[in-house]
């Protein structure tokens, strides 16, 4: 049986995804010219048909969804299916009067369950809270460290729901009443911490291969990955989203941490993530 926190995760989800559904630009942004880091239309159907959509609908009662926004959901998803089984092109289709139709209802449904700036400062203060919990050291080794780790938000959770909710935040910061300046700083926590973190997802693996216990990389490895990567980095106020693509999902990871998290590499994440949370003037004692 799903608890209460976690069935409106799985409902905030579903309406981020009809919240894409319903915004031509960041469409024609990440599915025309390929730019950001969303997910591009395919994987947008799989999780608002399979992944997500379709067992929130067959158990709408038990998500507290009303008879009214049951029917708009499913009048949605219907059209939303019926388009998408012929049209998987959306340069061919994203400005035709039968995708307006589709974008025009997504709309309807983001209205029905008040998903306004009400429900994005909620997910903006979950997001700062996770960033909050990448500041603390001491928390980290408390909640993250093998034998003595707490049941939630080890290493994984934290790593995904960073990204699952930061990555739709950078995408439509304005929206959230982000300034350019906060999401300057935001955007360049989030790619330090994606390279931080694809850095040691390669090495574990070459470490797994060798039966080695797995350590941050040496410099010279670090050199080449970066010497290959450069042109991802981000410098100064030209820096762009880097894609994630190659390292979706949770690491899985237990052990990871351990190996980590006395590294100078790690401090300057710790240290960014201090930035972020200054910039938003958020204080995480006062926050709880």
């Amino acid at each position: 049986m799903l608890e209460e926190n976690t069935k409106k995760d799985i409902i905030t989800a579903y309406l981020n995804l009809i919240y894409i559904v319903a915004d031509k630009e960041c469409q024609r942004r990440m599915w025309v010219h390929g730019e950001g880091l969303g997910s591009d239309f395919d994987e947008i159907c799989c999780l608002f048909f399979d992944d997500i959509g379709d067992p929130i609908l067959e158990n709408y009662q038990k998500f507290q969804i009303t008879e009214n926004q049951y029917q708009l959901l499913l009048s949605l998803r219907n059209q939303f299916y019926i388009f998408s089984r012929d049209n998987n092109w959306p340069a061919l289709f994203i400005d035709t009067p039968a995708w307006e139709e589709i974008i025009e209802r997504a709309q309807e449904v983001l209205r029905a369950f008040h998903y306004c700036q009400e429900g994005k400062r909620d997910i903006l203060y979950r997001h700062l809270h996770t960033v909050s919990l990448l500041s603390d050291k001491e928390y980290q080794k408390r909640a993250w460290i093998p034998r003595v780790a707490l049941k939630k938000d080890d290493f994984d959770e934290i790593w995904y729901r960073f990204f699952d909710k930061g990555d739709l935040i950078l995408e439509h910061y304005s929206d959230f009443d982000i300034s350019k300046e906060q999401y300057q700083v935001l955007l360049k926590f989030r790619n330090a911490f994606q390279m931080f973190s694809t850095i040691h997802r390669n090495n574990l693996k070459k470490q797994k291969k060798r039966k080695e216990l797995p350590s941050f990389l040496d410099s010279e490895e670090n050199d080449i990955f970066i010497a290959q990567h450069k042109d991802k980095v981000p410098i100064g106020t030209s820096q762009k989203i880097l894609p994630q693509n190659d390292f979706s999902g949770c690491l899985h990871i237990k052990h990871l941490p351990a190996s980590f998290i006395d590294t100078p590499e790690w401090n300057e994440i710790v240290e960014l993530a201090k930035a972020v949370l200054r910039a938003f003037h958020y204080n995480p004692e006062t926050s709880e």
